[in-house]
């Protein structure tokens, strides 16, 4: 199939819960726009991805590091409250560390 949702992200990390089959972590990025008046502003972006397969790699990721993730994207639905939720999930199917945190900060 040549169609495919993918996504490349490369930040740092911002936090992780680990659960008993998966992991989330967070990921801050940069976001650069423009405004009303053509002026470039920067702000930090905070996107969550999921692992499953390489999950060990996500458990050992410390609060700074600088990493590279590669991965599908997911679109799920669940019903909350008689109301159904939209969401969708990055899965993590590469990744690896550019920076550990400790050398970030040098």
């Amino acid at each position: 199939m040549q169609n495919e949702a993918t996504f490349h992200i490369i930040g740092r990390v911002s936090r992780k819960n680990v659960r008993d089959k998966v992991v989330f972590l967070n990921v801050a990025v940069n976001r650069k726009y423009k405004d009303d008046h053509d002026k470039w502003h920067e702000t930090a972006v905070f996107l969550s991805v999921t692992f499953f397969q390489n999950r060990k790699w996500a458990e050992a990721q410390e609060t700074g590091s600088l990493v590279r993730i590669s991965g599908y994207i997911v679109p799920s639905e669940h019903k909350s409250d008689g109301e159904i939720i939209y969401k969708t999930d990055m899965v993590a199917r590469r990744s690896a560390i550019l920076c550990k945190a400790q050398q970030a900060d040098e």
